[in-house]
């Protein structure tokens, strides 16, 4: 009987001792094995959660002046439906390392019907689903380059895809629930992968304080239109509290 009873306790302890060692180390999202060699990861520092008027930094770019509501008017077709109770504003200054400063401009909930005509750079592309969506407008100081990041969830999946572009270059999007080192996906988003064509060339991490990826061979204003929005990408995840 004894023996019986070993051997059940020894099978548990067995079945439960990899699920105890993931548990136990740092939950990281997992990335694509290409970008994993190549990358840069810088993990942010003063990330707290979403409270304005706090900076945070990733690496050599510091986020500041980050805000409720619009301080800025930005130009893009939104026709927004008033008193909307999903909706929110926020935006945000990002400082890269040459000196050059970036500001996003984003919405959360917006339907639909909310967007039509042009967007940032350029034509609309990204089918909205019904009224859970985010967009980001970035633009740099000199106002000379804009981009929209649009993100939407797919029907029934609680992880946002979308992409990033100028109206010419396009950057795809994918969020994702896996985590290194174990198959056990995570219930929430772990974070989100930026494809340029079919490479990963950045990622960003939302759990924990949070990291930032990026391909260490790209040049410094991809590296920069990259940071803005992934910055964009940290601050929704802040917000929605998921």
């Amino acid at each position: 009987m004894m023996k019986d009873s070993f051997r059940r306790t020894a099978s548990v302890v067995l079945i439960c001792f990899p699920m105890l060692i993931v548990s136990c180390q740092t939950a990281r999202m997992a990335l694509p094995g290409f970008l994993e060699e190549r990358t840069e990861a810088y993990a942010c520092v003063g990330r707290q959660g979403f409270r304005f008027g706090e900076d945070f930094s990733f690496g050599p770019y510091q986020v500041h002046e980050v805000r409720r509501g619009w301080m800025q008017r930005v130009e893009w077709d939104l026709a927004f439906a008033e008193g909307s109770a999903r909706r929110q504003e926020f935006e945000y200054m990002l400082h890269a390392p040459d000196g050059n400063r970036w500001q996003g401009h984003a919405v959360t909930g917006v339907r639909k019907q909310d967007v039509s005509g042009r967007v940032g750079g350029g034509e609309w592309r990204w089918d909205l689903a019904a009224d859970m969506n985010f967009l980001v407008h970035i633009e740099d100081e000199r106002q000379e380059q804009f981009w929209t990041l649009a993100m939407a969830e797919g029907r029934g999946d609680t992880v946002m895809h979308g992409e990033l572009s100028d109206g010419h270059q396009v950057y795809r999007v994918e969020g994702t629930h896996r985590l290194a080192g174990t198959t056990m996906p995570l219930l929430d988003p772990a974070g989100f992968i930026i494809y340029k064509d079919r490479r990963a060339v950045a990622a960003v991490e939302v759990i924990n304080q949070g990291m930032v990826y990026v391909d260490r061979d790209l040049d410094s204003i991809e590296r920069d239109v990259l940071a803005v929005a992934a910055t964009a990408l940290l601050l929704y995840r802040d917000i929605s509290g998921r």
